[in-house]
């Protein structure tokens, strides 16, 4: 009986261990999951009640495009800007983003001796993608970052294109732009 007694404590020791190690491989995948969605999450998803009123906004206002004219934040910080675009066009389009440097000025109001064009990250996805039909609007969410970067004013471009088709060769053109300040204080 002890020979008996034995093995099947083993057994029991060895089935416990083996579901430690699975609960711990899942905790860990569990993290590595959660960790990941919370950055793309800021970076793929616009909550419903603010898509609504910027569409709204600029639909009242007349604009086809929209982000906001001054971004006010301290350094090493980041948050979530959102691009609005609306097709005003008779036909479907597929919308792109891409954001550009113009500019740099320090705070007492001279312009820098060497200008980082890298000082503001932006985190967006500049690929065009958005289809819209006529008259259909949507927002691009935009992660901007300040992390270790100097105090001035940064002026940037959104620039928004538009194209009929992607494939096989995309037929693009500028639909829209505007000029956006971020303050680093």
């Amino acid at each position: 009986m002890k020979k008996t007694g034995s093995i099947f404590d083993r057994k029991i020791i060895i089935i416990v261990l083996a579901l430690v190690l699975l609960f711990f491989i899942g905790w860990l995948l569990f993290l590595a999951f959660t960790d990941q969605s919370k950055e793309t999450s800021k970076v793929n998803s616009v909550p419903a009640i603010t898509k609504v009123k910027l569409l709204e906004d600029m639909r009242l206002s007349g604009r086809s495009i929209y982000i906001n004219p001054k971004i006010i934040l301290e350094k090493d910080t980041e948050i979530v800007e959102y691009v609005g675009i609306i097709n005003t066009g008779l036909t479907e389009k597929i919308f792109g983003v891409k954001i550009g440097f113009i500019n740099k000025q320090n705070l007492d109001g001279t312009g820098p001796k060497v200008i980082r064009k890298d000082e503001v990250s932006f985190f967006y996805s500049d690929e065009v993608g958005k289809r819209l039909s006529p008259t259909a609007g949507d927002v691009i969410p935009v992660v901007i970052s300040t992390k270790d970067y100097t105090a001035g004013n940064y002026w940037y471009i959104v620039n928004v294109v538009a194209c009929s088709e992607l494939s096989p060769t995309p037929n693009c053109e500028s639909y829209a732009s505007q000029v956006f300040e971020v303050q680093i204080q």
